[in-house]
C-alpha cells in the first residue's frame, strides 16, 4: 500500500510538472479569449504550487526534485521571460494588469522556479528581489483599483471547500491572490539567500538599502487588511530579519500593563538576582506552561501603594533559564508580537517549546506557514474560563 501511494505521488508530480512546463513555455503568450487553454495552464501551475508548499516534506521534496528534473531543458529561457514579464507590470506605471490569467501562471511560475536552487540563484543574479519587491510596492498602491474581483474566480465553492476540509473561513487563494504568490516567491528567494550566507547582511549589500525598503513593505503588508495568506508569508519572510509574529493593539496596550507593575501580581525571581513582574490571568492565557504547579515552590508577598494593597506572587527561576531570552518570551507572550537578536535565537527556541508557545516556535524555526491558517489573535476573554485559572 504504502509503494502504491509513493507510485501515485510520483506519477503526479511528474505528470504535473510536465504540464507546469508547458504551461510556462506558452504562459506568456496566452490569448485572453482562450480560454479552455489559459485554464488549464493557471490549474497546472497552481496544483504544482500547492504540491512544493505541500506539509508533506516528501510530497514537497519530491515536486521540486521532479519539476528541476523536467525543466532542465529550456528552463533559464522560460524563467528569463517570467522575469522581463514581471518587472513590466510595476514599470508600466498603470494599474491594470496586462492579462489576468497570464499573470497568474507567471507568478506562480516564478514562485514555483523560486523554490529549485539553481533556479533561485538565477533569479537572484536576475534582480529578482527587487522585481517582486516592486511589483508588492505596485500591488499595494493600486490595491483598490485591482481588489480581488479582478483574480479569476476558483472553480471550487464554498460547499466544496468545507468538502475537501477547508477549515480556516478567510480567503488565502483568491483575495490578493496575485501578492500571495508574489510573497511565496519572496519567501524562497530569502530562505536561499539566507541558506547560502547565513545573515542578512550579504542580502542588503545586493542593492543599497533593499533590506529596509523590504522590511517596510513586508511590515505593511503585514499589518495591513489583505488576506490571510499574504499576510502570514510577509511575518513569515520578516522572522528572516528577527521580527516575529504580528502586532496588534490590543498587544500594544497589554504592552503598557508589562512595563508598569501597579498591573503585576506576580513576580519572576532569577538566580542572578533580578526580577520581571507579570500579571497571572495574561501569562494563564498566553503561557500557561510558566504558571507554577498548585504545590509549586512559591512565596507571597504584600505590596501596599497609595491606591491599593495587592499581594504579589514570588516564583524562583531555574537557573538554567537564561534571563533574556524568557523576557522576550513574556514579551511575546504579552504583545504577540517580539524582536529578537541572533544571539538570543538558540535560547528562545527550547524556551518557546517547553512553554508550548507554538507561533512563537514556528517561526523561530522559520516553518513555512501553513495553508489557510487563520491570523492569531490574543484571546483574553478565555482568562474567564473557570478551569483557567487554577492557581491561588
Amino acid at each position: 500500500m504504502i509503494l502504491l501511494s509513493i507510485l501515485i505521488i510520483f506519477l503526479l508530480t511528474s505528470f504535473l510538472s510536465l504540464s507546469f512546463s508547458r504551461s510556462v513555455q506558452k504562459g506568456y503568450q496566452i490569448c485572453q479569449n482562450d480560454i479552455i487553454s489559459a485554464s488549464h495552464s493557471e490549474s497546472a501551475s497552481r496544483a504544482v504550487l500547492m504540491m512544493i508548499c505541500s506539509p508533506s516534506k516528501y510530497i514537497s521534496s519530491r515536486a521540486r526534485v521532479t519539476l528541476s528534473f523536467i525543466l532542465e531543458e529550456g528552463g533559464e529561457q522560460n524563467l528569463n521571460s517570467l522575469v522581463n514579464f514581471l518587472s513590466y507590470i510595476p514599470s508600466s506605471g498603470g494599474y491594470i494588469l496586462p492579462n489576468i490569467l497570464q499573470t497568474t501562471v507567471c507568478l506562480v511560475g516564478f514562485a514555483c522556479y523560486s523554490s529549485i536552487p539553481q533556479y533561485a540563484s538565477f533569479i537572484l543574479r536576475k534582480q529578482g528581489l527587487e522585481i517582486l519587491l516592486s511589483f508588492c510596492s505596485w500591488y499595494q498602491r493600486n490595491w483598490e483599483n485591482i481588489g480581488a474581483s479582478s483574480f479569476a474566480p476558483s472553480s471550487q465553492s464554498i460547499t466544496e471547500k468545507r468538502i475537501c476540509c477547508w477549515v480556516c473561513t478567510e480567503d488565502w487563494d483568491n483575495k490578493d491572490a496575485f501578492l500571495l504568490y508574489a510573497l511565496l516567491a519572496l519567501a524562497e528567494l530569502v530562505n536561499h539567500s539566507f541558506f547560502g550566507q547565513n545573515h542578512a547582511e550579504e542580502l542588503s549589500m545586493k542593492s543599497g538599502n533593499l533590506k529596509d525598503r523590504l522590511c517596510t513593505t513586508l511590515k505593511e503588508i503585514r499589518d495591513g487588511t489583505y488576506g490571510s495568506g499574504p499576510r502570514w508569508y510577509a511575518a513569515h519572510i520578516l522572522s528572516y530579519f528577527g521580527y516575529y509574529g504580528f502586532e496588534h493593539k490590543l498587544g500594544k496596550r497589554l504592552m503598557c500593563a508589562y512595563e508598569d507593575e501597579e498591573y503585576s501580581d506576580m513576580r519572576l525571581l532569577f538566580a542572578s538576582g533580578n526580577s520581571a513582574s507579570v500579571n497571572k490571568v495574561i501569562i494563564a492565557v498566553r503561557c500557561p506552561m510558566l504558571l507554577p504547579p498548585k504545590e509549586g515552590a512559591h512565596s507571597s508577598s504584600t505590596i501596599s501603594t497609595e491606591k491599593s494593597q495587592r499581594t504579589v506572587q514570588e516564583i524562583r527561576m531555574s537557573a538554567n533559564v537564561d534571563i533574556l531570552a524568557l523576557v522576550k518570551l513574556l514579551e511575546f507572550a504579552y504583545s504577540g508580537y517580539v524582536e529578537v537578536e541572533s544571539t538570543t535565537l538558540k535560547k528562545l527556541k527550547p524556551l518557546a517549546k517547553h512553554c508550548k508557545a507554538k507561533v512563537l516556535l514556528q517561526m523561530l524555526c522559520r516553518r513555512r506557514p501553513k495553508w489557510g491558517s487563520s491570523i492569531p489573535e490574543i484571546d483574553i476573554p478565555l482568562a474567564l474560563t473557570p478551569k483557567l485559572i487554577h492557581f491561588s
